[in-house]
């Protein structure tokens, strides 16, 4: 099988739910190791948030029309299929097309129904997380000062863990960063400046499963330095989710007042857009 075909499709299980618990505990390892697997599932992250804002049985009607539309072309000729629907059940979708075939339907999706897209209480959660999820390298530069005796990484001597694990993520390189953390974790758990960059390094990795319960513990540790940018980024992955929009609202309007926080006037703003 076509080493991208089998990705395609461990990717599409893996968010369908459709693997056991050691099939998942071997996809995420496979995260740490391969950028392009996890390239894909946040593009095919993107297509399901698309799906599950613009509403199930409206885009499933589409991809129903559209695979019957490209059938009859035979645009599926000689693609393996798997089944497309995982737990909501569904049809047969060859996984060569399946990034073109969701995202059809979803133009579909929105040709169709973009006038009750537009109501006031519809609130597009990817996109304002997309918008306002922005990484604070200016409080990573400052922390990687901070540490530079403490965890010190196996043979690199006087290079500090933490400290190593903060430049990996100014740079971007999440996985890496997240590698050292999860080590460091292992070894002295619940620190909470450690738990803070695991979740924002799983943020940005687009796992976001394991990074919201993260913020939300710290973002109730009002001893915490960062408690309110823990905060700030549950709230955020409140709204990604559309799961509780009324407390990402009480969440921001205490931001929004608080003088000392850094991001008080985005906190307002985005508040603003979520109350229009």
């Amino acid at each position: 099988m076509d080493n991208n075909i089998q990705m395609e499709e461990d990717v599409v299980r893996f968010l369908e739910g459709d693997m056991n618990e050691e099939e998942v505990r071997i996809f995420e390892s496979r995260l740490d190791s391969e950028p392009e697997l996890q390239k894909l599932l946040l593009e095919y992250r993107t297509i399901m948030d698309g799906i599950q804002y613009w509403g199930d049985e409206q885009v499933r009607a589409s991809i129903t029309k559209v695979q019957k539309d490209l059938e009859e072309k035979n645009f599926f000729k000689n693609g393996k299929s798997i089944s497309g629907g995982g737990r909501s059940g569904g049809n047969l979708i060859s996984m060569n097309g399946f990034k073109y075939l969701m995202a059809a339907a979803i133009l579909i999706a929105v040709s169709t129904t973009v006038f009750i897209w537009l109501t006031p209480d519809k609130i597009d959660g990817s996109e304002l997380f997309a918008n306002y999820n922005k990484l604070d390298r200016e409080q990573v530069k400052k922390d990687i000062e901070r540490f530079n005796v403490s965890g010190l990484i196996s043979g690199m001597h006087a290079e500090d863990t933490i400290k190593q694990a903060l430049i990996y993520l100014e740079n971007g390189n999440f996985t890496e960063s997240l590698k050292l953390l999860e080590n460091f974790n292992a070894d002295k758990p619940g620190i909470p400046i450690v738990q803070y960059y695991l979740g924002l390094n799983l943020l940005n990795l687009g796992r976001y499963d394991k990074s919201e319960p993260i913020f939300k513990a710290l973002c109730s540790q009002k001893s915490f330095e960062l408690a309110s940018d823990a905060c700030w980024y549950y709230a955020l992955q409140l709204i990604r989710n559309n799961s509780d929009v009324k407390l990402a609202k009480t969440i921001l309007s205490d931001l929004s007042s608080k003088s000392t926080f850094k991001k008080a006037a985005e906190a307002k703003d985005l508040l603003s857009k979520l109350e229009h």
